[in-house]
């Protein structure tokens, strides 16, 4: 009796764990408690199923809000799957990847993505969910921020649905092509705050040029130019300067006239274009100014006299020399 209610228990038991271990291995939770943020090798064979998957014959439809976006920008992935191989529990697992190679380094966040909204109001890449039965529509929406690098990326769509003690069946979509462009917004911003030089220097005389630098960007901006004209002429170039980020700098060059007048000083920040920035056309500014004509040394007073004595002598002698000739003149006529 002893023995038969022992066996009793040991089936029952027994009976208890199978159950157990079925649910988790082939039921999941369509509530999204099951649900993960894992590359496809995170639940592969021995995991979630058993067997190896094989193609069933499932239909995975992917499309997105759109496939050129801005960096940090959201984007929503769309995903249909119908499914005519299913489990007990008709249900389906459905991934959203940058790439099927099984491996642990496929989820989205690998490139950059955030995912910010999953199906089931989370924020995994690995969902479950349960249809009415083979042939219907299971709908998916993922809400993603797209990299902070700009550049080309892809996401695909693996599903897999049956399973239980048999092989799983798995799909997977011909992915989608995203082209993640830089946003303006977050772009370096060079800024020309100022220029200037002495207003009223003296021909031939030495003038510094000045020009001040604002860097309107977090980070610290190597290799900067700046170049400086006078009535459209480069004369100088300052070159591999440093602005550190949100920083004012100045950059000097200096110039000599050979000839007085007014003149244009203008100044460039990266003359060339090297630098891509979100405002190209604040890295300009001009300003006037007057080189004076220097003016004519003073002559001494005794060099004033002598020329008034010069002079002098000059009108008397040249009366002088009239009167010889008049009085010549009347006696040649007497005669």
């Amino acid at each position: 009796m002893l023995k038969e209610r022992r066996s009793q228990v040991l089936i029952a038991t027994l009976a208890l764990v199978a159950s157990i271990c079925l649910s988790s291995l082939t039921f999941g939770f369509p509530s999204g408690a099951d649900d993960s943020s894992i590359g496809y090798g995170g639940c592969a064979v021995g995991d979630c199923h058993f067997g190896v998957p094989k193609e069933g014959n499932a239909t995975v439809e992917m499309w997105a809000s759109s496939l050129s976006v801005l960096v940090d920008e959201t984007v929503t992935v769309y995903i249909n799957v119908t499914s005519w191989t299913l489990s007990s529990n008709n249900m389906i697992g459905v991934f959203l990847l940058r790439a099927l190679t099984a491996g642990d380094t496929d989820v989205p966040s690998t490139d950059g993505w955030r995912i910010t909204t999953d199906p089931n109001s989370n924020k995994h890449n690995y969902v479950q969910a349960t249809v009415s039965g083979p042939g219907d529509v299971a709908s998916f929406r993922w809400d993603l921020r797209a990299p902070f690098s700009s550049g080309t990326y892809s996401l695909f769509a693996r599903v897999h649905h049956g399973g239980g003690s048999t092989a799983y069946w798995v799909e997977d979509s011909t992915g989608l092509t995203f082209v993640v462009e830089p946003d303006v917004t977050v772009l370096p911003d060079l800024v020309l705050m100022d220029t200037f030089c002495a207003s009223e220097s003296e021909e031939g005389e030495q003038i510094v040029l000045y020009a001040t630098l604002f860097n309107d960007y977090t980070a610290d901006l190597d290799d900067i130019k700046v170049g400086f004209e006078i009535d459209g002429v480069v004369v100088a170039e300052v070159a591999n300067l440093t602005v550190t980020g949100k920083g004012i700098r100045n950059a000097t060059a200096t110039w000599t006239s050979t000839v007085g007048g007014n003149f244009t000083l203008n100044a460039i920040i990266d003359p060339q274009n090297v630098i891509v920035e979100s405002d190209e056309s604040n890295n300009e500014l001009d300003f006037s100014f007057l080189v004076i004509e220097p003016e004519p040394e003073p002559v001494p007073r005794f060099e004033i006299l002598g020329l008034l004595l010069a002079a002098l002598f000059v009108f008397i002698a040249s009366v002088a020399v009239i009167g010889l000739l008049r009085r010549e003149e009347d006696e040649y006529e007497e005669d």
